[in-house]
């Protein structure tokens, strides 16, 4: 089995090509176009030296391309590692160190954070900029996606953790393990590939990332926020893409709730709000 598989192409089964598979700010995309798109980075990848068990790493905004490119890398039988935006020097050299991976894809901004990392921590990692090759790929014709056969306990994906307790360590998940990821929208949400999933945590939390396999496996929508979440940003896409699920954290909440959006339209709009990350303090439970 392959995650990728598992996922996006049963999402693209469940829903049909046309349907909105990611929507943001700067792109929406249906399956049908991630799927080619997915198929467009994996040959990239391959193209760039790749092999399974690779990791690929990212260091990106959360557009729909650092979706694809975890994806891509997946299918690709690399694993996929994508890092924080907010990293200092210090912090990526030690993840850096980590990872060690083939490739790191990076937005434009982090280059002058990446590059003296990869030459001091890394030197064999080769750097992929989403605005050049990345760019240069989509504008390839669209390759056939063909994930790579995997073992069901072979890596698929690693997340770094936030270093609190110490160093930031790889947690590694395995292509079975995403096998989960959309029994919970299932079976205590009653999530269908109707729905619009909208959570506001970065990409390279295991709670984003969950959430993605989640709504593709569904052939649901998945919206993304581009940056870290403010209170303004949250009304702003909770009111042009009218999500039915939001996923968050306390500390988000606090802020929705600061900015008095509970009791709005958009908001009241929505059929289900999921906090994770952390214990919901009682107050924000009940003024929530």
């Amino acid at each position: 089995m392959n995650a990728v598989e598992y996922c996006l192409l049963h999402g693209l089964k469940t829903a049909g090509p046309e349907h909105p598979a990611l929507l943001s700010a700067g792109e929406v995309l249906s399956y049908g176009a991630l799927a080619a798109r997915v198929g467009q980075f994996a040959a990239g990848l391959r193209d760039a030296g790749v092999k399974p068990q690779d990791r690929v790493g990212m260091l990106m905004l959360d557009t729909p391309d650092i979706v694809a490119m975890h994806l891509a890398a997946i299918a690709a039988g690399a694993v996929a590692v994508a890092m924080s935006s907010r990293a200092s020097p210090d912090e990526l050299e030690q993840i850096l160190a980590i990872v060690r991976p083939a490739v790191l894809a990076i937005d434009g901004e982090f280059a002058a954070l990446a590059a003296p990392a990869i030459a001091r921590t890394s030197p064999q990692t080769r750097l992929i900029r989403r605005e050049h090759e990345l760019a240069a790929w989509k504008a390839k014709p669209a390759a056939p996606l063909v994930p790579v056969p995997r073992k069901p306990n072979d890596p698929a994906f690693w997340v770094m953790t936030s270093g609190t307790t110490g160093l930031p360590k790889a947690v590694e998940h395995h292509h079975r393990n995403v096998g989960m990821c959309a029994e919970y929208y299932e079976q205590v949400l009653g999530c269908t590939k109707n729905d619009r999933l909208f959570a506001t945590s970065r990409f390279h939390f295991a709670y984003a990332i969950g959430n993605m396999f989640a709504s593709l496996r569904l052939g649901a929508g998945n919206i993304l926020l581009e940056r870290w979440a403010t209170a303004p940003t949250v009304a702003e896409t909770v009111e042009r893409f009218q999500p039915t699920v939001l996923l968050s954290v306390p500390a988000v909440y606090h802020r929705l709730l600061e900015a008095r959006l509970p009791r709005t339209a958009p908001f009241r709009a929505l059929r289900y709000f999921v906090s994770a990350g952390e214990r919901m303090p009682p107050q924000i439970w009940t003024a929530w």
